[in-house]
């Protein structure tokens, strides 16, 4: 499981859950309009209407602002099954 709190990049939300969300609010948009609305607008604009409403827009990465950061670090492994270690009372 991601830790969350690290602002680590697309982390931050659950991605299905606003999707769904999205779909829910259009569906839920359509079926309460009034039968009026729907016979008298025509389908290209109720469409377009929709669409510009309940689209997504996806991130961009810019890649000539990428950097990266990097630096050594300890990590204890002793309770790592697929290693052979013989003293698991200590870090290792």
């Amino acid at each position: 499981m991601i830790d969350k709190s690290k602002g680590y990049l697309f982390a931050s939300n659950d991605l299905r859950a606003i999707i769904e969300n999205q779909r829910a609010a259009l569906r839920q948009e359509v079926e309460r309009m009034d039968a009026n609305r729907l016979l008298n607008t025509a389908p290209a604009d109720l469409c377009q209407y929709l669409v510009e409403k309940y689209s997504l827009v996806a991130p961009a990465l810019r890649r000539e602002d990428w950097s990266a950061d990097e630096h050594e670090t300890q990590i204890d492994v002793r309770n790592d099954q697929n290693r052979w270690i013989t003293d698991r009372s200590r870090p290792c």
